[in-house]
């Protein structure tokens, strides 16, 4: 049995509101470039939702950001205007700046919103570095000077992250006869790892090299049915005996292995489904 299961335990939902009038080309337009970016057909990121709130129509974006906090919702957001049409970007909406941004030389006041208009395409790896260790305020320090004042206003959208777009690598769980194994000495050494370790006594980082005891490999059948490129990769042990139980349930026999593969096709591969009630 080949298994592909999420990638991620949970998958995040993006809400985005409508400030202009779209047509429904324009619409899906937008979510053509969101999935794209989100890898929505394999393993989505993120998944966008889509909402026309006729208030929001006219209103600024810090007054919406103001009208979402007192709904009690004072997740980051997304706002469609005009860019999304002659940019392919929308704006991400984090918070106002706080008394400390403004102490630290961030922001001249706390009116100011932290936002940054980005190409649609790009805003799934970028919501992901802003959810664990970035934000949006590391991003504007690229394109303009600090402090910022409130009345600054981004022109044109930002996209410096360099993502591949390109068909994902994906976690591929492989029972016997399911992958070939290869103990050839080249093969192994050209998948060495290197491991960094600190002398104690210098404090010196020094690398300790561990060559693995085989590779594998897809089978060409697998390879054909799945989509899966055939490159040689370290396998990690499912379990050394007996059955393991996936998280969703899902159980695998002894000898079964893990790698992380790419894809090299659309094959078996489901239609990604838009979230219901999105627009």
């Amino acid at each position: 049995m080949v298994y592909i299961g999420p990638q991620w335990a949970e998958v995040k939902r993006l809400y985005a509101y409508v400030t202009i009038d779209l047509t429904p080309e324009q619409l899906n337009d937008i979510h053509i470039d969101f999935e794209t970016g989100s890898n929505a057909k394999f393993d989505p990121l993120v998944e966008l939702f889509i909402q026309d709130i006729q208030e929001y129509h006219g209103k600024s974006h810090s007054e919406i950001r103001r009208l979402e906090n007192n709904a009690g919702r004072n997740n980051s957001f997304l706002l469609i205007d005009e860019h999304a049409v002659t940019d392919r970007a929308l704006w991400y909406v984090e918070d106002h700046a706080t008394a400390d941004d403004v102490a630290y030389g961030c922001a001249q006041s706390t009116d100011v919103l932290w936002e940054i208009l980005l190409k649609t395409i790009d805003i799934p790896n970028a919501f992901s570095g802003y959810e664990c260790e970035s934000s949006v305020l590391d991003d504007l320090q690229r394109i303009t000077a600090f402090p910022l004042s409130a009345e600054f206003k981004q022109s044109e959208p930002f996209s410096s992250h360099g993502y591949d777009f390109g068909l994902p690598m994906v976690v591929v769980f492989l029972e016997p006869g399911d992958y070939e194994e290869n103990t050839d000495m080249v093969l192994r050494i050209q998948h060495q790892v290197v491991w960094p370790t600190t002398d104690p006594a210098t404090g010196n980082v020094n690398g300790c090299v561990e060559v693995p005891e085989r590779v594998v490999r897809v089978t060409e059948q697998v390879a054909s049915a799945w989509g899966l490129a055939r490159t040689w990769h370290i396998p990690h042990r499912v379990e050394d005996g007996g059955r393991r139980a996936c998280d969703d349930g899902t159980e695998f026999p002894k000898g079964t292995v893990r790698i992380r593969v790419q894809y090299t096709s659309d094959v078996s591969r489901p239609t990604y489904t838009r979230l219901e009630g999105s627009l």
